[in-house]
């Protein structure tokens, strides 16, 4: 029952397609479908052209936790990617790393920056993440369950959505 939707919804996977940027928020009520409607997009979306992250009651006191869930599961390592697309590894690097907790190399030198510093980074380089990564090639960005969403992750997706409008992807 929610063809029209998903039209919508994939009618603007046409448009990101073109190179054009777009932004859509899906919401209402538990038990409308809106989780089908995303199962749904997901089927005629390309795989490589998804990102998925989904927000959990656990994670709530976790920033970024869906982000973190997301980086996780990534079949390439952190520092290949940062490199395909252009990045200083030296510069963002250690903020991913650190937000992921994973100790950083013995050589490298450590994140010497009060903690607003470091969340203002972060979440600047996790943004400008995916935005490269959809400058690179068409991409879908989900996340689900927004209403547990902690707030550093409200914050990022807020973020994200300014940027992609701002950057025309």
């Amino acid at each position: 029952g929610r063809a029209g939707e998903l039209a919508q919804l994939l009618g603007l996977w046409v448009r990101a397609e073109a190179g054009e940027s777009a932004v859509a928020f899906v919401q209402g009520e538990p038990g409308i479908g809106k989780s089908r409607l995303v199962r749904e997009l997901r089927r005629q979306v390309p795989r490589a052209s998804l990102i998925e992250c989904r927000c959990t009651p656990e994670g709530q006191c976790s920033p970024l936790h869906p982000i973190v869930d997301w980086l996780r599961g990534l079949p390439e390592a952190i520092d290949q990617l940062l490199q395909r697309h252009g990045f200083d590894l030296a510069e963002t690097l250690p903020l991913l790393l650190n937000l992921l907790a994973i100790p950083l190399d013995e050589h490298a030198p450590g994140l010497r920056l009060s903690p607003e510093r470091q969340k203002e980074l972060t979440l600047a380089a996790v943004v400008a993440l995916i935005v490269r990564m959809a400058k690179a090639r068409p991409l879908v960005f989900v996340l689900e369950d927004l209403h547990w969403a902690d707030p550093t992750t409200l914050e990022m997706a807020n973020a994200l959505v300014e940027e992609v409008r701002a950057a025309q992807v």
